[in-house]
């Protein structure tokens, strides 16, 4: 079986019968940046008004955010070059705090940020990652995979209650 992968989905070239996968949910992308930078103060930011600043990408540790965040910067048409790369979320709210640097980054962390550190969702049509939960189905060739569909059915319970 061959795959094959854009920015922001995932298929499989030939028949994948055999692969169930459930969206547990969609995560809008958000600025992060320190509490008193001085684009705390808006409701919203511009992905214009972040040139300049020192930015932060995740580093190829977190592949499909890097590429969903490289992609919207490449369409933005904006001179937006990382200046640094950090390896997970902790990273990123420490190097954002000791530098004063801005990041893009999914919003799910936004409410477990420190004081020292803020979001804001960005203006306009933002950039989405699609956290997505896969299985393959041939455990139990031939019947019905129980503990495959316990398994999505309470993934999707949690994408409800998620929304």
């Amino acid at each position: 079986m061959s795959w094959r992968t854009t920015r922001r989905q995932v298929w499989v070239k030939e028949s994948a019968d055999e692969l169930v996968y459930r969206r547990v949910i969609t995560e809008p992308f958000v600025v992060i940046f320190p509490s008193d930078h001085r684009l705390a103060v808006r409701d919203a930011v511009e992905l214009r008004e972040i040139v300049g600043e020192t930015f932060i990408i995740p580093s190829k540790t977190a592949p499909t955010s890097r590429v969903v965040i490289e992609d919207y910067l490449k369409r933005s048409g904006l001179d937006i070059i990382p200046g640094h790369e950090v390896d997970n979320i902790t990273h990123a709210v420490s190097m954002i705090a000791s530098t004063g640097a801005v990041a893009l980054l999914p919003a799910y962390p936004s409410n477990l940020l420190p004081w020292s550190v803020t979001s804001r969702p960005l203006e306009g049509d933002p950039t989405e990652l699609h956290l997505c939960l896969s299985a393959c189905s041939l455990w139990c060739p031939g019947s019905v995979n129980w503990p495959l569909f316990l398994h999505l059915a309470v993934a999707h319970r949690f994408s409800c209650i998620w929304r």
